[in-house]
């Protein structure tokens, strides 16, 4: 039978650490019969992999720049990362996958755990992954979309896609007019989302470093993001491997079910308003922006009172 001292003991002689805390403990103790059990279980961990990895081919899992992905939403995120940028790294963390260890406080804690990762991204602004430093250069890169097509876009994804998504139930219950006009979560959710995942509010009393650099790319011109990304990161594998590459994009013909809309019209008036200070800001990058520390600080500080 398990015990707390066999849990500590374990953690101690193959993570050499303790137990993140009694929770843990417990919680092994409930789902193993046995220490060996739970021997195996540290054995398959991803942490216990990592340090025997980091003993026999550290230089492998070091890479010399570190990817950091700020993944707005419906911006082709989900097949950028799983059709191309993961072929390019030994190991990434992505803050959407659940996982037991390591938490992203983890990696906000240590730079040298963070810096054992050539991708680290998610569903989080430039912002919040900013608390991740590492030793290395830092390429922070996100892409862009027209607004109203994003918003049509995420409106259809959390209505008829994410059954889990917390505005699944109110979205499907509703129409696009309906969530815009009542000016709740929805609404605010998507107000200026894309400011909000680029403009990093006292940005001066960030983490970020003169090296660092951040790309800005357009989902209508992705081929000149993964070409610039590819350029300044050295990456091996430069395209997409279509094959693989997953999308939730939805069907095809979403865009004509939801301009048949009961008020769809007054629904994009609303859009074309809401929508403006994002088309303002997003003239600032063309095609595609690469910018220095002092050109985002220069951004973040013109657009902070919009986030």
């Amino acid at each position: 039978m398990l015990d707390r001292k066999d849990v500590i003991g374990l953690y101690n002689t193959l993570l050499n650490r303790e137990p993140e805390s009694e929770d843990v403990v417990e919680n092994y103790i409930k789902i193993h019969e046995d220490i060996f059990e739970a021997m195996k279980a540290i054995l398959h961990s991803e942490e216990y992999k990592n340090k025997i990895l980091d003993r026999v081919m550290p230089s492998k899992l070091i890479p010399s720049k570190v990817i950091i992905f700020s993944h707005i939403p419906k911006t082709a995120g989900t097949y950028l990362r799983t059709g191309w940028l993961l072929y390019n790294v030994v190991n990434y963390f992505w803050t959407d996958e659940k996982r037991e260890h390591p938490k992203l406080l983890d990696l906000e804690k240590s730079k040298d755990i963070a810096s054992s990762y050539g991708l680290i991204g998610g569903h989080k602004p430039i912002s919040e992954l900013l608390k991740v430093d590492t030793i290395q250069q830092r390429i922070i890169v996100s892409v862009l979309r027209d607004p109203i097509e994003r918003i049509i876009s995420f409106y259809n994804h959390v209505k008829y896609n994410d059954k889990t998504h917390p505005f699944h139930k109110k979205a499907k219950e509703s129409t696009l007019y309906e969530l815009l006009s009542e000016k709740k979560d929805f609404y605010n959710t998507v107000n200026n989302e894309q400011i909000k995942y680029i403009v990093t509010k006292d940005v001066e009393s960030s983490s970020l470093k003169d090296v660092d650099i951040v790309i800005i790319g357009m989902q209508n011109k992705i081929d000149l993001f993964i070409n610039k990304v590819n350029q300044i990161c050295e990456l091996k594998h430069k395209d997409i491997v279509k094959d693989v590459a997953q999308s939730n994009s939805g069907k095809n013909s979403y865009k004509n079910d939801i301009t048949n809309e009961l008020n769809y019209n007054k629904a994009l008036e609303i859009l074309k308003e809401m929508t403006k200070d994002e088309y303002k800001f997003i003239d600032n990058f063309g095609d595609l922006s690469v910018l220095d520390k002092k050109e985002y600080i220069r951004l973040c500080n013109k657009y902070a009172d919009l986030i």
